[in-house]
């Protein structure tokens, strides 16, 4: 009797496992971490755009690197050399996805519109960051003097 008593408690047991388990479907496995990777960042000097209104132009792109990323998310931004020493944001940044190695559609693009055409410099800074990889490259470019001034 006792025999038949164990296994109708542990059949019970399994039975209300069971029930209690369906009422939680399984969770997901935790995310595998990002590999980690170094790509390149890369920039072109800023010049003046060869489309109307005047403005002081900067390209970004990247370079795989030991990335495994199909595409990163390349970001740049222009920036204008003041007499006090410092560098400041000027313009619309640019921000795009773009699969490596430059060219017009796998490049970010930066513009500021020129308010008078004194010559001062002008610089870019780029940042990319693969797409489903951790990881990161900045670029700054060398500086250039260019007719194009936003005060």
């Amino acid at each position: 009797m006792a025999h038949f008593l164990l296994k109708l408690v542990l059949a019970a047991g399994t039975a209300g496992a069971l029930l209690v388990a369906s009422q939680y479907p399984a969770m997901a496995a935790p995310a595998a971490p990002l590999s980690s990777c170094s790509p390149g960042a890369n920039g072109d000097n800023v010049h003046i755009s060869s489309t109307a209104p005047q403005t002081a132009s900067g390209h970004g792109w990247w370079s795989r690197g030991n990335c495994t990323a199909a595409k990163a998310t390349v970001e740049i931004v222009l920036q204008e050399y003041f007499s006090d020493g410092s560098w400041r944001s000027r313009g619309q940044g640019g921000q795009a996805t773009v699969y490596p190695g430059g060219g017009s559609s796998n490049w970010a693009n930066a513009r500021a519109v020129c308010q008078t055409k004194t010559v001062t410099g002008w610089r870019s800074v780029v940042h990319v960051y693969p797409v489903g990889q951790s990881g990161s490259a900045s670029h700054t470019t060398p500086t250039v003097n260019i007719a194009c001034r936003v005060p």
